[in-house]
């Protein structure tokens, strides 16, 4: 038997609430995800074999469940409460499993494709820790790869990864620029709070390791990686607004003082704002979702 999967303390103490983070975390637009699809070769591809990499409470493998193909989808997530409510969802096609990027225990070639959604905050060593992220990224990569790339015969599909990333203006790179100034007050609110572990999608240091691949002597991945994003508009009451930031890990794990003063500096925000309100009290936000995909060699 495998060992148990082991996580950074803060992304269990964070994510602790995975009721919550159900309740309050956004899906994926339809265009983003038949976008990454056909990229990754197994849209319009019935039976095709995913592994969805750190499947959370099963915001994308819902997505994945539903596709007209009849995936057969191994969700692989190591925080348990959020893999019980996964599979209190009994999806269709879909098996759960106790892993971390670097482990998995799947065999070697099962897979059509790996996707990870909304995973890189989660991977890598600390913020502390020398070149975080690149260290671990590539003992990740050296798993997918082996879970894609059979020693048999060549699989019936090119064996491809994806990324996904869902990114509201409070929670973007800081490269992108937010539509509002009360979104860009919220993005710099958020990225100020003190940091709860492994660094996020935010950070850019999920990159290093794919630019890296280009000089490699025996790359794991084609470079360079193909990316977009769809941008999406939704409207949310201020609590809404507040609760989907409450499930951010570093959020969440605030002592009570502390995120009294995060809240009320939120609060501050939004009242003096430039939003766009509706008559429903709902203040119009932005974001984008990004995708990312590459080919194993």
């Amino acid at each position: 038997m495998a060992p148990p999967a082991v996580v950074d303390k803060a992304v269990i103490s964070g994510f602790a609430n995975a009721e919550a983070y159900d309740a309050h975390r956004p899906s994926y637009p339809a265009q983003a995800v038949d976008g990454l699809l056909g990229h990754l070769g197994i849209a319009n591809k019935p039976g095709a074999r995913i592994v969805d990499l750190a499947a959370g409470t099963g915001k994308f493998t819902e997505l994945l469940a539903a596709r007209p193909e009849v995936f057969e989808i191994l969700a692989v997530e190591p925080h348990e409460k959020m893999r019980e409510n996964l599979e209190a969802k009994r999806l269709r096609g879909v098996t759960t499993r106790d892993g971390v990027a670097a482990k998995m225990d799947v065999p070697d070639g099962w897979a059509d494709a790996v996707i990870a959604a909304q995973v890189r905050h989660g991977r890598g060593p600390r913020r502390d820790s020398p070149r975080p992220q690149a260290r671990g990224l590539a003992g990740h990569d050296l798993e997918r790869r082996r879970l894609l790339v059979s020693p048999a015969p060549p699989p019936a599909f090119d064996p491809r990864s994806g990324f996904f990333s869902h990114n509201r203006a409070d929670n973007q790179p800081k490269n992108w620029t937010p539509s509002t100034r009360w979104e860009a007050g919220m993005k710099e609110l958020v990225v100020s709070a003190p940091p709860d572990g492994p660094k996020r999608f935010r950070d850019g240091a999920w990159m290093d390791v794919f630019d890296r691949q280009s000089s490699a002597a025996r790359p794991l991945f084609t470079t360079p990686i193909g990316q977009d994003r769809v941008p999406f508009t939704v409207w949310r009451t201020k609590e809404a607004l507040w609760d989907r930031l409450n499930t951010l890990s570093h959020i969440f794990v605030l002592p009570d003082a502390e995120k009294a003063a995060f809240k009320a500096k939120f609060e501050q925000i939004l009242k003096g704002g430039d939003g766009n309100w509706n008559d429903k009290q709902e203040v119009e936000f932005h974001g984008a979702t990004a995708y990312a995909w590459t080919k194993g060699l």
